[in-house]
């Protein structure tokens, strides 16, 4: 009964960064440590392999965020933790998905790990000068 009683106590944004974590943090780092070293997949014990895969996709992650909060928010606006937390769950989701995009695309077209990371650091480029122009062009609007 203790089990069901803390989950019962879990807060919904505890579990919503929980289940984001796990779906787009997580197991990312793990496919693509399955599809381009299945010997390190195999020889890794669990503990490591999760750190390894967090170490693959957290700093992306964690850079989008900032990105997104840059980009799309005013100074002003970005008050309370959630803001920050609503930002840190829609960037574990981009990355996430492009990181998922990225080792279907790599597995299809049966390419290199090299390839696939030259295609995701090109996409992440892309995405880092947008939010640039797009906060370059809101300072531009608030100096008027």
């Amino acid at each position: 009964m203790s089990l069901l009683n803390n989950i019962e106590k879990l807060k919904s944004r505890t579990f919503i960064l929980s289940f984001f974590s796990i779906l787009f943090l997580i197991s990312p780092g793990i496919i693509g440590v399955f599809l381009f070293r299945q010997d390190l997949f195999l020889q890794l014990d669990w503990a490591r392999l999760l750190l390894l895969s967090i170490a693959i996709t957290a700093p992306i992650s964690l850079m989008n965020t900032f990105l997104c909060i840059g980009a799309f928010t005013e100074k002003s606006q970005l008050k309370n933790n959630g803001d920050f937390f609503l930002y840190l769950c829609m960037s574990m989701i981009f990355t996430g998905l492009l990181v998922y995009l990225f080792l279907v695309i790599s597995f299809i077209i049966n390419e290199s790990l090299k390839v696939t990371l030259y295609i995701a650091i090109t996409f992440e480029i892309v995405f880092i000068l947008y939010a640039s122009y797009k906060d370059h062009k809101k300072k531009k609007l608030f100096q008027r």
